[in-house]
């Protein structure tokens, strides 16, 4: 039998005679068992001096690794917003920033029909009802003048009325029209009708209690009509004061022609992209892919707004929203049918926004579609 040194050492009591182990003749499978029994001896003597070493209070040491970047935030340095992390290999659209014009409002006029006059007073009748809810700002009376003449005439503007009680006109402030309102001519065939309202914001003067009467100032003279009484008016509370004022609307036809009914696009909120996190106070980088789910195209005329806030902030209270426009120079005039845009956005967190879970909130409404759409989002101090 061959003998094999496998290691030499010293033998309790036996300084310098080496120690051997005889291995005899064997199979490839037996050798390496063989091995693998000698490594996990070895694995298991460099175990228990790594243990004895850490009851001594002694540490191994480590092999030298690559170093790991650390950050340099500090408390006083706040995390900046989480990078958005794109889902959609569309064109990314940039942000403007644009908002809407402020509207400056101009009134709206109509030509002069020109084969017809103006409707004389003897030509015209007068219905009123009032409407009145006690000590309320929201009393009104709507004048219906009907055309008793043979022939076509007009009624234009916002014409003078007058209030009266027991022959005396009461004395009310007069508010001007908003100035957007249509103020043009009214044809009247005869037996049609026109409109006039006088929104009252008193406190029960007139008293509808007691008889009262209108009258409108024509081009050729007053019309007059005693004030009928809705059935749903409330009396007024005796000693009722304050100061009354009374907005008198120009004529519109009667009964009001129904407006034409929008073309809606099916524009619907496809995704929105944002980051792992927000940070309270910072502008958050975000986008928005909305999709034309529909047969119709949605047009971009006039360019839609649209508004971000997160729920239970000011900006998402209808005083306090931020008011954006899509960037429709480079969407294009419509959004077709079938055909998605990818837009990006920016959103500054409020800076009173608690950290934590919060809602958030898009929505676009437009004269041609309606989209909108809230998710979950992460808020982080600042």
């Amino acid at each position: 039998m061959k003998d094999e040194t496998v290691g030499q050492g010293h033998a309790d009591g036996a300084e310098g005679t080496g120690y051997r182990v005889r291995l005899k003749a064997r199979s490839p499978l037996t050798a390496m068992l063989a091995v693998v029994v000698m490594g996990m001896t070895i694995f298991a003597a460099g175990a228990s001096r790594y243990l004895a070493g850490q009851s001594s209070g002694s540490h191994a040491p480590m092999a030298e690794s690559t170093p790991v970047e650390t950050s340099t935030r500090t408390s006083q340095t706040p995390p900046p917003s989480a990078a958005v992390m794109p889902t959609s290999n569309l064109p990314l659209i940039a942000w403007t920033g644009a908002t809407p014009t402020p509207l400056v409002p101009t009134p709206v006029t109509s030509p002069t029909p020109p084969s017809i006059r103006r409707c004389a007073v003897g030509h015209l009748t007068l219905v009123a009802v009032a409407q009145a809810w006690g000590r309320s700002v929201e009393n009104e009376i709507q004048m219906v003048v009907t055309n008793a003449g043979p022939a076509a005439c007009y009624v234009e503007g916002v014409p003078q009325v007058a209030v009266e009680q027991a022959g005396q006109q009461l004395s009310l402030t007069l508010q001007p029209a908003p100035a957007e309102v249509p103020t043009g001519p009214v044809a009247l065939g005869p037996g049609s009708q026109a409109i006039v309202e006088a929104g009252l914001d008193s406190y029960c003067a007139p008293d509808f209690a007691k008889p009262t009467t209108v009258a409108i100032q024509v081009s050729s003279g007053l019309l007059r009509g005693r004030v009928k009484v809705s059935d749903d008016t409330i009396a007024c509370e005796p000693g009722s004061a304050g100061t009354n004022t009374m907005t008198v609307y120009p004529f519109e036809p009667y009964p009001p022609q129904p407006a034409p009914e929008p073309t809606w696009a099916q524009v619907e909120v496809g995704a929105i992209e944002l980051p792992a996190y927000a940070v309270a106070g910072r502008p958050m980088t975000y986008a928005i892919i909305l999709t034309n789910t529909g047969e119709t195209a949605a047009s971009l005329d006039p360019c839609p707004s649209y508004s971000q806030s997160i729920l239970g902030m000011p900006d998402h209270e209808a005083d306090g929203a931020i008011i954006y426009l899509l960037n429709c120079a480079a969407i294009g005039p419509v959004i077709a049918p079938h055909q998605s845009v990818h837009l990006a956005m920016v959103y500054q967190v409020p800076a009173a926004t608690p950290a934590g879970a919060q809602t958030f909130f898009w929505e676009s409404y437009s004269g041609s579609f309606q989209a909108a759409t809230k998710v979950w989002l992460e808020v982080r101090p600042g």
